[in-house]
């Protein structure tokens, strides 16, 4: 599992800025992120393959057009993650605190299929170690 693209949101109502670097800072997020503090969702990732799938099948989702990930990672092992599970990310550590989010049931995705594949594609996590991570850092799973 590698990093491939780190993004944050400085300003509500903003797109997502592109990073090559950042700093996740314990039990607080990305440092820089509108999103970092917030206990269990401090930093969001998100598998590249399964990204670039539902941006193309599902260009009429919102979570599509509303949700960006933090940190999109390449092979990503969501089937073998649960809560509690710890990786190890540049200089960092993060725990997995949710697996999968709740689909936006006015989405038509949502009403046409009942569910959204993305819906357990994504993963919330908290900072337990900050540190340094960058595009191209390893993704490990730790004990």
């Amino acid at each position: 599992m590698k990093i491939v693209g780190i993004k944050m949101k400085r300003i509500k109502g903003t797109p997502s800025e592109e990073v090559i670097q950042a700093n996740l800072v314990e039990e607080v997020g990305l440092e820089g992120d509108i999103f970092a503090g917030k206990e269990d969702r401090q930093i969001s990732l998100f598998d590249e393959e399964a990204k670039s799938v539902n941006s193309k099948s599902k260009k009429d989702g919102f979570c599509i057009s509303r949700f960006s990930e933090n940190i999109l990672v390449k092979d990503f092992q969501i089937e073998n993650l649960t809560k509690e599970t710890k990786l190890a990310m540049g200089e960092a550590i993060i725990q997995i605190t949710q697996v999968g989010k709740e689909c936006h049931k006015e989405c038509p995705v949502f009403s046409r299929e009942g569910f959204c594949d993305l819906s357990n594609q994504v993963v919330y996590a908290k900072v337990i170690k900050s540190g340094k991570i960058q595009v191209g850092d390893n993704v490990v799973f730790i004990n």
